[in-house]
């Protein structure tokens, strides 16, 4: 697991202009994570990793 609010704080603080707001996104058919775009080419995305036991 990787920590990620520190990056979306700073990420904000660059105060980038949002052309795509945060959302789900899905890999076959199931919720796979979020993402939010920005203005300058930029595309935060978080993933989903979902653990398997056997």
């Amino acid at each position: 697991m990787v920590p990620h609010l520190g990056t979306q704080a700073w990420i904000r603080s660059l105060n980038f202009s949002v052309v795509d707001d945060w959302r789900a996104w899905h890999l076959g058919g199931q919720s796979a994570g979020f993402t939010i775009s920005y203005l300058n080419n930029m595309t935060f995305t978080t993933i989903k990793v979902q653990s398997v036991h056997a």
